[in-house]
């Protein structure tokens, strides 16, 4: 997956959101490209309530670089694209 490149003008964006997104990125090119659930996030930021990953992606959606919905691998970068075998 590419990693897109992130505006520095998003002073918005907390050291804890840019953790999460780092996190997301990293699990879906060791996953063949499905996203990680909430346990996954919390334990690789660690975070101590399972509503924080939640909170940050909500962020992250709003400043544009992630798109969520429904069920698992669910989670896109925007930007950014897998493809099988790459890694």
């Amino acid at each position: 997956m590419a990693v897109p490149s992130i505006s520095p003008k998003a002073p918005h964006l907390s050291p804890q959101d840019m953790a999460v997104y780092r996190a997301v990125v990293q699990y879906k090119q060791e996953n063949d490209g499905c996203s990680p659930n909430t346990r996954a996030l919390m334990e690789a930021c660690h975070l101590a309530s399972s509503s924080g990953p939640n909170y940050h992606l909500a962020r992250l959606e709003r400043a544009g670089l992630i798109e969520r919905g429904r069920g698992a691998c669910q989670i896109r970068v925007k930007g950014g694209r897998w493809l099988p075998g790459e890694a």
